[in-house]
């Protein structure tokens, strides 16, 4: 249906007409093609000489068809709540079956991205998950290669190795993905994503740092442009147009909502994927070593490369069955066509001057995109603070997520001994099968004169045993430390250090579960939030009070004992809060004359920070002699600050350009 109420058909065109309601004594008469004149209600509101030509159409193509033995008869249907009259025709039972066969596959689709985005956000949060663990594990290198006196900034680097390629992938992604179809491109992004988790796992295998920055850029190129793909899509699936000749606008109509509902579903899951990383990578390392937490979201990414290729080929069936289909549609039309000339000319008069008006409608949105193509879109003060506003305040959840694991251990669970915490033998393995009995060498309290110390290591050590391929080893450190213990190595988890390292395993392990929280809220949260927020408005003032609460969340961390789980349970709400808010303040201050240059902007600018920020908080953790608190947290509550005072000054703006983004949807 076009905006002036006509729609053109195959054998005619005909008339659309939103009437409140129709009698059924003259519904039931335009069932069989026949329009009495006892209808008042559309005579009087499409006119005398429109119904009396809309009843010579349905009359004569009805009697044809009837004729020609065709099951195919016309009839108009009332829309709910009043809606325009559409035209309906009724479906074979081979039709029927390729609908049911059509929705099938469309949901299929469906899960299948969601396997897809699920095994991405999984293998994109492993590092996270195993911050102590890979770097204990990559930092068992000879030391003349150096890079053990570098191992945080190494660590974040695999996140700026990350973002590098996405602050400029924005303006291209969305290129290659109209260029090279969406099918296509989610095959080849997915596939992406796996060579890069492949060279990144093989690189911890080996312990090269190099290695693994590498695959962690490849991983960065397909893992953000993924989900243009599979965004871009399901909108396709959802078109019923495009794949099925019997759709109605009925069923466009619903599969909207289904669009929507598909949409995030995909997003939702992804997240729980990340938050499964928190649970299953951490128990993996624990029991066999971070290269296995690697190697196992290398291998979870082979069912989504197989599903995009699936969904490939699924789509190329679809479409060429479609094709055939159209072709026989055009042969059975234009017989059907040539039939009808017989008996009756083509109304010209009634169809050139509604087709001309159409192109004409249809022209000028062209024209205007194309003069506006050309120009580089001016943005205004609003759309630049919106930028700095969310990708300040997402940093203080993304970014920080990178090394929550080791500021949650170093803040509440695996806090290092009390001073007045001491070993008998401080050159003595403490506990294991070189030291099978356990009140050897068991850490005493000096000042309370009892054992409530959990673990005290050794200050030095000098052990030879015997290693793999009957080699041996040699430990001889002065001065250890706790960086000097690596737990996936059987000499320290069984033989020398069993205590420590099982209470590192179970810290880790809360720790991963703790700091899966704000993703938890992030993925639940929002589409209630939406709801909510359309109807009481106050965007702006709400996303400056999310920031003001991330701020205040990492002013706790960083100078308080307040329990984690209460300020994490404060940093999902805010977080969830935020996203909700500003998704549709960007909306409204991106200019219409490039929306996707604006966006891509946006991105470009928070994957910048996502690229940066890692770095910055390694040099921050090195130069706080290996701390993450409270120096790495003040940094995250500036990043907040600042991210307050954008949303203030975004206010501010508004309410001199007449608060429309503070005000309720609909």
């Amino acid at each position: 249906p076009q905006e002036d109420g006509w729609i053109t058909r195959k054998t005619s065109v005909e008339y659309l007409a939103d009437i409140d309601e129709v009698a059924e004594d003259s519904s039931s008469s335009l069932q069989h093609g026949a329009l009495s004149e006892e209808d008042p209600d559309l005579r009087e509101h499409i006119g005398d000489e429109d119904y009396d030509e809309l009843y010579r159409q349905l009359y004569d193509e009805n009697e044809e068809n009837l004729q020609n033995g065709s099951d195919s008869v016309h009839s108009f249907s009332v829309r709910e709540e009043g809606g325009p009259l559409e035209e309906e025709q009724q479906t074979s039972p081979t039709e029927s079956a390729q609908r049911r066969s059509f929705y099938h596959l469309r949901w299929l689709i469906v899960v299948i991205i969601c396997i897809v985005a699920a095994s991405i956000q999984f293998s994109y949060d492993i590092p996270s998950a195993l911050h102590h663990q890979m770097i204990d594990h990559m930092r068992q290198r000879p030391v003349h290669h150096g890079d053990h006196e570098h191992s945080e900034i190494y660590f974040n680097l695999l996140y700026t190795a990350y973002s590098l390629p996405n602050i400029f992938l924005p303006f291209f992604g969305g290129w290659l993905v109209d260029t090279y179809g969406a099918s296509l491109a989610l095959v080849g992004f997915s596939a992406w994503c796996f060579i890069g988790q492949l060279v990144a796992a093989f690189g911890v295998a080996r312990r090269m740092w190099s290695i693994a920055l590498f695959g962690r850029f490849l991983f960065g190129v397909g893992g953000e442009t993924i989900a243009v793909a599979y965004s871009s899509l399901l909108p396709h699936w959802f078109d019923e147009a495009k794949f099925l000749s019997t759709a109605t606008t009925r069923d466009n109509g619903r599969s909207a909502t289904q669009l929507s509902v598909s949409l995030t579903a995909a997003a939702v899951i992804a997240r729980f994927g990340g938050m499964l990383n928190n649970f299953i990578s951490v128990r993996v390392a624990n029991a066999f070593s971070a290269t296995t937490a690697m190697w196992l979201g290398t291998w979870l990414l082979v069912p989504g490369c197989a599903g995009a290729c699936a969904v490939y080929f699924m789509e190329m069936c679809v479409l060429s069955v479609r094709m055939d289909g159209n072709e026989t549609v055009e042969r059975q039309s234009s017989t059907n066509a040539s039939r009808s000339n017989n008996g009756h000319e083509p109304d010209s008069e009634l169809a050139t001057p509604l087709l001309q008006a159409d192109s004409t409608a249809n022209a000028s949105p062209s024209t205007t995109e194309i003069q506006h193509g050309n120009r580089i879109p001016s943005f205004s003060k609003g759309f630049w603070l919106v930028c700095i506003s969310s990708a300040l305040s997402c940093s203080c959840v993304t970014v920080w997520n990178n090394v929550a694991a080791g500021i949650l251990l170093e803040r509440d669970y695996l806090q290092p001994a009390l001073p007045s915490c001491q070993i008998p033998h401080p050159d003595q393995c403490t506990l294991g099968t070189l030291q099978p009995d356990p009140s050897f060498n068991k850490p005493f309290n000096a000042a309370n004169n009892d054992h409530s110390c959990p673990f005290v290591l050794p200050t030095s050590l000098n052990v030879t045993r015997l290693g793999q391929k009957g080699k041996q080893q040699s430990f001889a450190i002065q001065n250890l430390s706790r960086l000097d213990v690596d737990c996936s190595d059987r000499f320290w988890a069984d033989g020398c250090t069993k205590d420590y390292c099982h209470t590192l395993k179970d810290a880790s392990e809360k720790a991963g579960a703790v700091m899966s929280i704000p993703f938890v809220l992030l993925a639940v949260l929002p589409p209630f939030l939406d709801r909510v927020i359309a109807q009481i408005g106050r965007r702006v003032t709400i996303s400056a009070i999310c920031s003001a609460v991330l701020f205040l969340v990492h002013i706790c961390l960083a100078l308080t004992s307040i329990s984690p789980i209460v300020l994490l349970v404060a940093q999902g709400l805010a977080a969830a809060t935020y996203v909700t808010a500003i998704g549709p303040i960007a909306s409204m201050v991106v200019p219409r004359e490039g929306p996707g240059t604006a966006f891509g902007v946006m991105l470009s600018l928070q994957n910048f920070l996502y690229a940066i920020f890692p770095l910055v908080v390694g040099v921050i953790h090195e130069l706080s002699r290996d701390r993450f608190i409270p120096n790495v947290e003040i940094f995250f509550s500036f990043c907040g600050f600042l991210g307050t005072l954008a949303g203030i000054m975004l206010y501010c703006d508004d309410l001199l350009n007449g608060g429309e983004c503070n005000r309720p949807i609909g």
